[in-house]
């Protein structure tokens, strides 16, 4: 999880945003040591308050602002992967490692995909 260094980087501290997202400064902190993960409704507003994309919010990627789509139809598919990794999270670890290997083969298809329509 990047939560703390997202909420870091933007000057708050776990008090400030627990007020702006009106939870508890003990559920800011169980969010950051991953003891808990943020409802999707939480995360999209971490994401958009901090400036980061929700895969860096969890952790799944290292780059803070990276915007990989920009129509509708792809951005469909980057909000159900993030649901799906969240959903993940709450997998058994031997699960998990399966799950991750499902959105790696997915996430590289779409790659390939949107690779090969550069081109044309």
């Amino acid at each position: 999880m990047n939560i703390k260094k997202a909420r870091e980087n933007k000057g708050f501290n776990q008090k400030e945003l627990a007020l702006i997202m009106k939870v508890s400064q003990p559920t800011v902190s169980d969010w950051e040591t991953g003891k808990k993960i943020p409802s999707g409704e939480n995360l999209k507003k971490l994401s958009e308050l901090l400036d980061v994309t929700t895969d860096y919010l969890l952790g799944i990627s290292n780059i803070p602002n990276l915007i990989l789509y920009s129509n509708e139809e792809e951005d469909n598919d980057i909000r159900m992967i993030n649901h799906a990794a969240i959903l993940a999270m709450r997998l058994p670890i031997r699960e998990r490692k399966l799950a991750a290997r499902v959105f790696n083969s997915f996430v590289v298809d779409k790659i390939d995909w949107a690779e090969s329509s550069v081109g044309q």
